[in-house]
């Protein structure tokens, strides 16, 4: 009977709904967990010296845990053959006998149920903090005629210029608004500038 029971999984039959069903599930229960910092939606992520990222038969290494390097960014790939999965940020690497230790109600878990028996995997990436700010803007680049997105503009705030983008240009076929962040426009009413010829022109009012 164990042999056909549970079924095997076939994770990458999920689609983004199924995801992002998990996700609204789950987030607010993994958000909970001391070392967690953010979920998304992805691809499951590879480490690079791991067999199966070049070769989707090869078998996940079963290394000692205490050996396993954090999975970031930086040192995985994703391929064809990554199964849908939720993304799971943390700060801090610990291995899974290490949490158990400490404390097993903070392990995230390797699968994630919904109610109507769907299954969605969980892939747990380190990301480090990064203690040195953003360097300046500089070198900016203002075409000549044409608006569009990534086009930098300028707004006002205490007196000084702050330097944003638009994200991109969208019309209901009548007016054309362009689309950016909330920290970039400010409040709503606020005058939007951008260089033409490196001359200031205002083109746009920021709305609600």
């Amino acid at each position: 009977m164990k042999r056909f029971f549970p079924p095997k999984r076939n994770f990458a039959s999920l689609s983004v709904t199924d995801l992002l069903e998990a996700r609204e599930a789950y987030h607010v229960h993994l958000a909970h967990l001391e070392n967690v910092i953010a979920t998304a939606i992805g691809r499951y992520r590879i480490r690079v010296t791991d067999p199966d990222a070049t070769d989707p038969n090869a078998k996940a290494a079963r290394r000692d845990q205490k050996k396993w390097a954090p999975r970031t960014l930086q040192n995985t790939v994703v391929q064809r053959w990554s199964w849908p999965c939720l993304l799971v940020f943390v700060d801090k690497w610990l291995t899974q006998s290490e949490l158990i230790k400490q404390d097993p109600d903070q392990v995230v878990p390797r699968f994630l149920y919904l109610p109507d028996g769907r299954v969605v995997p969980t892939c747990v990436i380190y990301a480090e903090k990064q203690e040195a700010s953003a360097p300046p803007l500089q070198n900016l680049n203002f075409p000549m005629e044409l608006i569009g997105g990534g086009y930098p503009v300028i707004t006002d705030v205490q007196g000084q210029p702050h330097i944003g983008s638009i994200g991109c240009m969208v019309t209901d076929g009548d007016s054309v608004y362009a689309l950016t962040n909330r920290h970039v426009t400010g409040e709503p009413g606020r005058e939007i500038f951008s260089l033409f010829c490196a001359k200031r022109e205002l083109i746009g009012i920021s709305d609600k």
